[in-house]
């Protein structure tokens, strides 16, 4: 992934996910790179693991302009129609 990116993801339906990878930079209190999913954040290797969003929750991505990591990738399906995403 690259530096300084912001991006938020808003469910317009219920959906499921399943997490492949997880490693963005680290730091106790998730300030420089994270994935905030719901009210929930997370960095390092410690990704969020299968679970499910609600329509009108938010699914939010921010780095930092210092140190990159290998980044996540996400496979969000809602019914009939899969989808990817990634900071590959």
């Amino acid at each position: 992934y690259s530096a300084n990116e912001v991006c938020t993801f808003t469910f317009s339906d219920d959906a499921g996910f399943a997490v492949g990878r997880f490693d963005i930079e680290s730091e106790s209190s998730c300030s420089y790179d994270s994935l905030t999913v719901g009210s929930t954040k997370y960095c390092g290797t410690s990704g969020p693991s299968a679970g499910s969003v609600t329509a009108g929750q938010e699914m939010t991505w921010s780095s930092d302009s210092s140190t990159q990591r290998a980044g996540f990738e996400i496979c969000l399906a809602v019914e009939g129609d899969p989808c990817v995403a990634s900071t590959s």
